[in-house]
């Protein structure tokens, strides 16, 4: 069964729960970090090798190369990056709706072309909140700075993010970090 990651930006995640009501009273920011343009929200699949303690394993490559791919281009420090979860079971019980659609990754263009990246329909506010409650069943994950750039020296040397696409400020600190001869 996949699970669906969703990276998130907010802060006000720990006031939510499966019994938050579902009212004016929601927190705003949390519906920003779920709601993207025209009732869509944008997730990846990522297959969970095995659950533990209500958090699926999501550390294998397909998730290292999530976390490199959505960095945007013009970024010169990579950061701490947290991800929330569902999984196909809870988006059937809640009643949201999905559809395969290419990636939005600006940087690797082939996880564009994978298969990996899903819409979640989301054309209501009530869905919205739905879909964020449903969200706060598995813990987050969160991927520290050092293990962002392990994740993004693994995407250069696998060649899944040219370096031609990346800032030079990180190429050189990956480099630092870690020698790979990276050049871009």
């Amino acid at each position: 069964m996949p699970f669906y990651v969703r990276l998130i930006k907010g802060d006000e995640w720990d006031s939510v729960s499966s019994t938050t009501g579902e009212d004016t009273s929601f927190p705003a920011t949390v519906l920003t970090d779920v709601l993207d343009t025209q009732g869509e929200t944008s997730v990846w699949a990522i297959p969970a090798l095995q659950t533990d303690n209500r958090k699926p394993n999501l550390e294998g490559r397909e998730m290292a190369r999530i976390v490199a791919a959505l960095h945007l281009p013009p970024v010169d420090n990579l950061s701490e990056m947290t991800f929330r979860i569902i999984s196909d079971f809870r988006l059937d019980r809640l009643g949201l709706k999905k559809r395969q659609s290419g990636g939005t990754s600006l940087i690797d263009t082939g996880l564009n072309a994978s298969g990996t990246h899903w819409i979640i329909m989301t054309p209501t506010v009530r869905e919205g909140i739905l879909l964020a409650k449903g969200l706060t069943h598995v813990e987050p994950i969160t991927f520290s700075r050092a293990q962002v750039m392990r994740c993004f020296s693994v995407s250069l040397a696998q060649n899944w993010i040219s370096p031609e696409k990346v800032r030079s400020e990180v190429v050189a600190t990956l480099n630092e970090r870690r020698p790979f001869g990276i050049s871009g």
